[in-house]
């Protein structure tokens, strides 16, 4: 398994000591001619801009978290989606849905305890590799949605939350409905146990094809489905080198893995799993990237919150025929920092990191292909 060696440079952010060194939220947002990065800061709600070519510092704004209206979206299972200045959607504690402004204005829209009382299992998730989608200027939808979360896997899941938001926010009536995806046959084994982080699939919304992308963990398939029509394709997209996953058959193993972070470590670590799903419109590709495990897992070897030996695979596949061009693979990353822009991509590598008051993303130039 060669090593991709082909980076160009680095981005380098200089962070300030309200900022913390490890982040895990981030967006590009093209503004003319300029490509500004949004990092979500994991303290005090807080948004750090720069740009994305020089690292630049451009500007920061914080929501404030009150004893009336609390909020804490930079942690790894909420999130945000910038849609423009006056419309940043925000998921908070994994169970509120935020419209925010920069100027720090806030407005809550959603509340899943509210209107879920009697329903168990049922929440919104903005983790870094299932971005909301927001679609028509009509439809937030966040994917993630569990239900029946410790229990067997079955079919007829939904993988998406939606709300239907009205022109005027201030006046909305919170009406929600399901979209109509469910986890397709063959992404996961009916009749097993998952634990919950596994049954959130990555999406990507390509705008250009109407169409969304699934990568579900479990799956060595790649999902596309028409917005309009609903109809759901699926095309082989299999990374290779990848350890295999892992069955759990009882509901006492599925506990025993959920009773320790040491148990959730391992079966984390030992087994692969499919993550980000983006599309390059400019080059004409879909991308999909995939940890690949470690067989021989050392818990002693995980310090600081995070192993140090980590290999992953990034596969380009053509977006007309679906024909898998190239597969590359890199080490000692983060796949939740990975971010895919028309020319290049940008990598969060944990040897990269020297300093605390820097975080440096690796730019690399996308491979050739024959």
């Amino acid at each position: 398994m060669e090593i991709y060696d082909n980076k160009v440079g680095e981005v380098i952010l200089k962070l300030d000591s309200l900022t913390p060194s490890y982040m895990h939220h981030f967006q590009i947002v093209n503004e003319g001619n300029n490509k500004l990065l949004y990092a979500l800061s994991p303290l005090k709600n807080r948004f750090l801009v720069y740009d994305l070519n020089s690292g630049e510092f451009i500007k920061s704004f914080v929501y404030e978290s009150t004893d009336k209206q609390k909020i804490s979206i930079g942690k790894y299972r909420n999130g945000f989606f910038y849609h423009s200045k006056d419309s940043i959607f925000l998921v908070s504690l994994s169970h509120q849905i935020f419209l925010g402004k920069e100027n720090g204005d806030l407005l809550e829209i959603f509340n899943v305890p509210k209107m879920y009382r009697d329903q168990q299992g049922v929440w919104p998730f903005a983790n870094p590799n299932s971005k909301p989608i927001f679609y028509n200027d009509s439809i937030l939808s966040l994917g993630g949605v569990n239900e029946n979360a410790k229990s067997l896997y079955e079919e007829g899941l939904h993988t998406d939350f939606n709300i239907i938001l009205n022109e005027d926010l201030n006046k909305m009536k919170n009406l929600t409905n399901y979209l109509d995806t469910k986890f397709p046959k063959g992404s996961y084994v009916e009749g097993n146990y998952y634990t919950p982080q596994r049954k959130h699939p990555a999406r990507y919304f390509s705008k250009a094809e109407n169409l969304v992308y699934y990568s579900f963990i479990h799956s060595d398939s790649l999902y596309s489905k028409e917005i309009s029509t609903g109809k759901m394709k699926s095309f082989f997209t299999q990374i290779k080198h990848m350890e295999p996953f892992i069955n759990i058959q009882s509901v006492n193993e599925l506990q025993e893995v959920l009773s320790s972070s040491i148990g959730q470590r391992e079966y984390n670590a030992k087994q692969g799993r499919y993550s980000t799903v983006a599309v390059n419109e400019k080059k004409d590709l879909i991308i999909r990237v995939a940890y690949l495990g470690i067989k021989d897992f050392n818990i002693e070897l995980y310090t600081d919150g995070f192993y140090k030996n980590l290999n992953y695979g990034i596969i380009f596949i053509d977006r007309k025929s679906h024909r898998q061009l190239k597969t590359i693979y890199l080490q000692n990353i983060d796949d939740t920092s990975i971010l895919f822009d028309d020319d290049y991509f940008y990598v969060y590598c944990f040897d990269s990191q020297k300093e605390e008051n820097k975080l440096v993303f690796d730019k690399y130039a996308y491979p050739e292909f024959d």
